[in-house]
């Protein structure tokens, strides 16, 4: 965990789960950890609320938790309360928006709006692998970018439309794409950077771009890239892109590689360079 912080240059963590609350003594000992560690890092907390108790916020208060979103079904909206009347945490509730869902939406914003709850975020409903069938069983549609809700982004901001008129509650949407397209991307960008060998290039999507070259005469390959800026093993090399027409120009066969910056490495694209004629 530390390691990941630290190669992605983080500044905060989210803990969830399933709940994290289901196995406190383990959630704590992380917030605590990550609090000892980094002097200025947030860490918010994601819950159902459902095992949350005064004690328990008092425990992720003292630890060090900085805000704690809670995602209640309607039997536990009582809980936002309870944190928030024994924490000095922001406290606020993260639901999915399900289309069509305005009105019971807007009688829980009206709820925080109430007790004055710090948030509400509402998250663009998103079809995966896991919850595809579900979603569809339930007679919701995707959207032709396969990912999101049909409906789901007009309701939120149908409700974002009427608490601007009628609550003071800090409401934000989180469309699926800003996730996707924006927040991990700069995570795996900034990761990128830490990790990025001499012959590596960093691309928009923070992937690791780069040549390589199948051989077995790599002596010739070393004739031709200097040391730093290339990486030999048993059969082949890696090098910048810089010396890409280079090596077609003498024989070789060039693959361009798009790798993710994680661990384990995972190729994302590969295909065979040629040269512009």
């Amino acid at each position: 965990m530390l390691a990941e912080i630290l190669l992605s240059d983080s500044h905060g963590a989210g803990i969830t789960g399933g709940d994290p609350l289901v196995k406190i003594d383990v959630t704590l000992s992380i917030i605590n950890y990550l609090k000892e560690v980094f002097s200025n890092f947030h860490i918010h907390l994601y819950t159902s609320g459902v095992t949350l108790t005064k004690g328990i916020v008092s425990k992720l208060d003292r630890a060090g938790l900085d805000e704690l979103r809670i995602h209640p079904s309607r039997r536990y909206w009582n809980k936002i309360k309870l944190a928030l009347e024994n924490s000095s945490m922001r406290v606020g509730a993260e639901i999915p928006v399900l289309p069509g869902a305005e009105e019971e939406i807007i009688k829980f914003a009206k709820y925080l709006d109430s007790i004055e709850a710090d948030f509400l975020n509402l998250n663009e409903l998103e079809f995966s692998e896991t919850n595809a069938i579900a979603l569809l069983q339930r007679g919701y549609k995707m959207r032709e970018d396969y990912i999101t809700a049909k409906g789901s982004r007009e309701t939120a901001i149908n409700v974002i439309e009427w608490a601007t008129e009628n609550l003071s509650l800090s409401i934000h949407f989180c469309p699926a794409v800003v996730k996707d397209r924006y927040q991990t991307s700069l995570r795996l960008y900034r990761r990128a950077v830490s990790i990025a060998k001499n012959y590596q290039e960093i691309t928009d999507e923070g992937l690791l771009r780069y040549v390589e070259v199948k051989t077995d005469n790599l002596v010739s390959i070393k004739n031709i890239i200097p040391p730093p800026l290339r990486e030999t093993h048993a059969n082949k090399a890696c090098t910048s892109m810089y010396y890409a027409d280079k090596l077609v120009k003498k024989g070789f066969s060039v693959y361009i590689i798009e790798e993710a910056p994680t661990f384990p490495r995972q190729i994302i694209n590969k295909e065979e360079y040629r040269l512009c004629r």
